[in-house]
């Protein structure tokens, strides 16, 4: 038996969940905008309600950004706690 094994690449967006439905891409960027240039925050809608689903993608301009707002946030006690209106 053959077991394959898919890592995905290293990418410059991280995903950010669970969020408020009232937040704006506005109230995220000061929680990263200090780890380096931000290129997008996508914070995705569902089709039929027209409501925001819960979770954003926020894309760095660099690899090396993303990785180090990853590590940050990923340690115990750097907890992410993003409000909303």
């Amino acid at each position: 038996m053959t077991i394959h094994i898919f890592l995905r690449p290293p990418n410059k967006s991280l995903f950010i969940r669970p969020l408020d439905p009232a937040i704006t891409p506005e109230q995220i960027a000061p929680f990263f905008q200090d780890f380096g240039e931000i290129r997008d925050i996508h914070i995705p809608i569902d089709f039929k309600t027209q409501k925001m689903r819960g979770f954003c993608y926020v894309e760095f301009e660099e690899l090396g950004d993303a990785e180090v707002a990853r590590e940050h946030y990923n340690q115990e006690g750097n907890k992410l706690e993003i409000g909303g209106k």
